[in-house]
């Protein structure tokens, strides 16, 4: 309970009610709807309302309303926010709750490709009538025999048949028109391939390469790149119905050497092959669309010739579908789309029509309007309101990495960041938000387990003992972890699968503490480094731990200590850097090697620093000394690191005094540990940060 104000002579201390508990924020076209549970306690007076505010980091937006959902207007399309809500009674503002995951207000746009051997590209206003628009033409060649997918912001065609089986995929820019741009190839050349998504991965399945093939494989919409093997489907076969919600698809219908009624499924994030999930009242080809609960399959092509019929599944229990309604013409395979509530189908074997359902209501379509072509069957469509992107599916990439924290930008170099963002780093691409920071704060330490990522200490002008965690499966804010030995900025972390490490810190620090990952509670003491220093960088195996560089009273030092991770004790000499650094740029480790990135050496003597790009590696179960590993795509330092087992990744950091003031960099690269040579562009991190945390889900130090 919350306290308000006094009455002279009467009851003091009243109160207002306590924070609500967030629920789920479901973003439309320039709006959010923000679910969420009231507060038990209500305070000294019965609650009147609920405030609610969206912020995108710069501006806030509020709305207002008597009960959850709390709808907030005047949103951004393609603009992502996060929101907050709070309660109101005659006392005043209760206290803020909780911000909900990041969401993308997104124009409900659908997106019609494939149509009877034209490059054009239509697009529709779902929410709305009439016929299609011009949106642009796909980037080469035709497509026919197509399908299509995407994310609230992204469009991903697959080409399907141009002159010849296609292995094209490409992109456009839903809220835009224009042209579509290259993202990459199928593994093999085929058409009439059906294909959805959530707002993270596209899955495409099946389809015709000169013989209906099983093929399922898919993509992560936000980078470019080739489609993967996701597994098989039941049975080779072509020209079915592929749609689902944000962790499953459900693929009904379709050709072998004749048509079907079979519906297979599989779950999004998980690779694997296809299960079996029940039949459709008829057998056919045919278009599908779904809410996040029913996947409705659209009419299409059976033994009988073209039906009207359209019917349902409940997508999270496996069984028979159930009659919908009826089509408002019989035809093959129109193209299935849809918003959380209203669902599209159009064009289809020789038909121009465009028609809508409701999806949570059984019943007839109803027209909608024409394309701007008579279609062709198993052409693809997407739309930009899809529930499968606008709750998006978040599930954590089987290597991933994690960067929190920092400096950034706005505001100059005395602004903490707060924000969490991530990287598939199997993949390329630019980073992604996952959450906050329970504190805004730069100079953070982090270390993780396959499941856990932990963020220790840091700085907001003065130090800090806190730390941290989220789960790498969860999206959101972090938690209260416990608190280290003392406040500090800059501890280097490492460690196993089980426990982490911290060393070092801004103050000169020669102490070495752990916490157990899995369990919350403070740090404990482990040992002490052969120096007191700032700013190490540490690597590890599953065993040991590598701990390199710093700085002293008045220097820096090449020194490199170890520790065996899973016992305490002082830290032993390993060997040296081939030269003093400090402000370093990470270190990154598989399980037999560590990679350092120096930084920025300085010279004691001259009394000045200069910023490199150098790599240097040791090999962590034995002793020595540091051996050139080769270049970062750019000179920088106080970047920090993420690893896998096969490639490390540096990102953020400052580029002085090569760049534009405030001097802080985006870039993130990547090298191949076990393999020396120069690092590659992986993509940018937003917001520019230096001075952050880095963890992984997959590094040298995880069993």
């Amino acid at each position: 309970m919350v306290r308000r104000g006094s009455f002279i002579g009467g009851q003091d201390n009243l109160s207002v009610p306590d924070a609500p508990t967030i629920g789920a924020a479901t973003a439309g076209s320039g709006q959010v709807s923000v679910a969420f549970t009231a507060p038990s306690d209500v305070g000294d007076d019965p609650i009147t309302g609920y405030g609610a505010s969206a912020t995108d980091g710069t501006n806030v937006i509020g709305g207002t309303g008597s009960s959850s959902p709390v709808t907030i207007t005047g949103l951004t399309n393609g603009t992502s926010y996060t929101a907050q809500v709070w309660a109101i009674n005659d006392y005043g503002n209760g206290p803020l709750s909780a911000a909900t995951s990041s969401f993308t207000p997104a124009l409900a746009r659908a997106l019609f490709t494939g149509m009877d051997s034209a490059s054009r590209i239509d697009f529709i206003t779902v929410t709305s009538t009439g016929n299609a628009s011009d949106f642009g033409d796909v980037y080469t060649g035709t497509t026919e025999y197509s399908s299509a997918a995407g994310s609230d912001t992204r469009g991903i065609l697959y080409h399907g048949y141009s002159g010849g089986h296609s292995d094209v995929i490409s992109y456009v820019t839903i809220a835009s028109t224009g042209n579509s741009t290259d993202f990459g190839d199928l593994t093999q050349a085929k058409s009439y391939t059906g294909s959805a998504s959530n707002n993270v991965r596209s899955i495409n399945a099946g389809g015709n390469a000169g013989s209906v093939v099983n093929d399922i494989e898919y993509l992560t919409i936000a980078s470019t790149g080739n489609g993967t093997d996701f597994g098989n489907l039941s049975a080779s076969i072509r020209s079915k119905g592929v749609a689902g919600s944000t962790t499953r698809i459900v693929m009904g219908g379709g050709y072998t050497t004749s048509r079907v009624n079979t519906i297979d499924f599989v779950t999004i994030p998980t690779s694997g092959d296809a299960t079996d999930f029940g039949d459709l009242t008829v057998d056919r080809t045919s278009g599908a669309l779904a809410s996040l609960t029913r996947c409705v399959f659209g009419s299409g092509s059976g033994s009988s010739g073209n039906s009207n019929v359209m019917d349902y599944v409940t997508i999270a229990s496996a069984g028979n579908a159930t009659d919908f309604g009826d089509a408002t013409v019989a035809r093959d395979t129109p193209a299935g789309t849809n918003t959380a509530t209203r669902g599209v189908f159009g064009g289809g074997s020789s038909s121009n029509v465009i028609e809508y359902i409701t999806i949570a209501s059984t019943g007839n379509a109803t027209d909608f309007g024409d394309l701007h072509t008579t279609g062709t069957q198993s052409h693809g469509a997407h739309c930009s309101d899809t529930p499968a992107s606008q709750n998006e599916s978040y599930f954590a990439p089987a290597a991933m990495g994690m960067f929190m924290g920092g400096v950034e930008p706005s505001g100059g170099l005395g602004a903490y960041g707060t924000t969490i963002e991530y990287i598939d780093i199997a993949s390329t691409g630019n980073s992604a938000m996952f959450g906050d920071l329970s504190v805004a704060r730069s100079y953070v330490g982090a270390t993780g387990s396959s499941t856990r990522s932990v963020h220790a200490g840091g700085s907001t002008g003065s130090y800090l003992d806190v730390i941290d965690f989220v789960s790498f499966s969860t999206k959101g804010t972090a938690t209260d972890f416990g608190n280290l030995l003392s406040a500090i900025a800059s501890p280097s972390g490492s460690g196993s699968n089980t426990r982490g490490i911290f060393a070092g810190s801004t103050a000169r620090s020669d102490v070495i503490q752990y916490i157990t990952i899995a369990s919350a509670g403070n740090a404990t003491d482990f040992g002490d480094m052969t120096v007191s220093v700032n700013d190490r960088m540490s690597a590890s195996s599953t065993t040991r731990s590598v701990m390199a560089a710093g700085f002293e009273a008045s220097d820096d030092v090449d020194v490199i200590d170890y520790i065996t991770i899973a016992s305490t004790g002082d830290a032993t000499d390993f060997g040296d850097l081939s030269v003093g650094t400090y402000q370093t740029n990470g270190a990154a480790s598989s399980n037999t090697r560590a990679v350092f990135g120096l930084g920025r050496p300085y010279d004691a003597s001259a009394g000045t620093s200069s910023t490199v790009n150098t790599l240097e590696y040791v090999t962590i179960a034995s002793t020595g000394d540091t051996t050139d590993f080769g270049d970062l795509t750019v000179a920088r330092y106080y970047a920090n690191t993420a690893s896998s087992k096969v490639r490390g990744v540096f990102a953020g950091g400052s580029d002085y005094p090569a760049g534009p003031s405030p001097y802080l960099s985006n870039y993130i690269d990547y090298i191949t540990i076990a393999s020396v040579g120069n690092a590659t562009d992986f993509g940018d991190i937003s917001g520019e940060p230096y001075a952050h945390g880095g963890s992984s889900n997959a590094h040298g130090g995880i069993s």
